[in-house]
């Protein structure tokens, strides 16, 4: 049956249309197998993408990690993200993109940037500083994510996340 088979990561992906004859010119724009410029859409984040049919399926590409897997190849798969350098995340041209971590995107941004984000992250802050350091004691002492999900009125999902400090990292 068409399509079926496992899903293609986003590693795979990006392999996948170069290996079909996508290719991104030195501005950032994409051609398309026919040898045409693609039109790009918004991802509603700002990144640009285009779509590419792979075993059937529709698969979304990122205009710059494909841009980036050009310029670097394999490497890009060693590092946490692509950076744009300019902080325009639909300037995908071959001098704005490169490779790092999620500090070295934070150190590109400007501070006028960074003090929205940082202002944008506290408004949006379900808990204080003292509810995470309670949550994360509480579950040490045995307490279940569901019964602290309940208590805080939030999914279990958002205190397991808190557990495993994949949010509010900062805080001890």
């Amino acid at each position: 049956m068409k399509g079926e088979g496992k899903i293609m990561s986003p590693q795979e992906v990006l392999v996948e249309a170069i290996r079909k004859g996508y290719k991104v010119t030195d501005s950032g724009k994409v051609i398309g197998i026919k040898g045409k410029e693609l039109k790009l859409m918004n991802n509603g984040k700002g990144y640009l993408f285009f779509h590419m049919r792979v075993k059937g399926r529709k698969r979304a590409v990122p205009v710059h990690r494909l841009v980036a897997y050009t310029k670097y190849g394999d490497e890009l798969f060693k590092h946490e993200m692509v950076r744009h350098l300019d902080n325009d995340k639909q300037n995908n041209s071959t001098d704005n993109i490169a490779l790092g971590n999620w500090l070295d995107n934070y150190n590109d941004m400007s501070e006028e940037i960074r003090n929205k984000m940082l202002a944008s992250q506290i408004r949006s802050r379900k808990f204080t500083d003292s509810e995470i350091i309670e949550i994360r004691k509480s579950l040490e002492e045995g307490r279940t994510v569901r019964g602290m999900a309940e208590k805080f009125n939030v999914s279990p999902g958002t205190i397991q996340q808190i557990k495993e400090r994949r949010t509010y990292k900062w805080v001890s």
